[in-house]
């Protein structure tokens, strides 16, 4: 029997950007209302902007949050394959840096993993994407780009 370290592992890949995305990031995360098990796991790969520092000083805030500090840029899926490795799970959630979150996001996407069990993969609608997974919003500011993901949700 596999013993699983929470019921959702949030893998995360961090390279610099600290204030423009991986800090909102997680924020975002802990600030979302959830009644979902998780662990966040954030990859470093090899930030040089205060990134790590960043993340050495978040680790003890949260009894959740495991931080790996690269010794060396393994790319994108290198990274967030030593994020998988590194935590046992039901449900692995790849989450780009630059996503910030919402309240009960993480217990919709579980319950239509659930509710879906031939569903193998699950990717997010975003405004910022050229395909189907585009939806419009018309604000500038982030608070209200959010309202109009919320109420967009709401309707589907």
């Amino acid at each position: 029997m596999v013993v699983m370290d929470s019921k959702v592992a949030i893998i995360i890949l961090s390279y610099n950007s600290l204030s423009d995305t991986t800090k909102p990031c997680i924020e975002s995360i802990y600030k979302a209302k959830t009644d979902i098990d998780f662990k966040v796991v954030i990859v470093d790969n090899l930030s040089t902007d205060g990134t790590r520092e960043y993340l050495q000083q978040v680790n003890d805030q949260y009894k959740n949050l495991q931080i790996i500090l690269n010794d060396k840029n393994t790319g994108f899926a290198g990274g967030n394959n030593i994020g998988i490795k590194s935590v046992k799970a039901e449900t692995y959630i790849l989450l780009n840096s630059d996503t910030i979150v919402t309240d009960y996001w993480l217990d919709k996407l579980v319950l239509f993993a659930d509710n879906n069990p031939e569903v193998g993969l699950i990717g997010p609608v975003t405004n910022s994407v050229g395909n189907e997974q585009l939806i419009k919003t018309y604000s500038q500011k982030e608070e209200d780009i959010i309202n109009e993901g919320v109420e967009w949700a709401n309707i589907c």
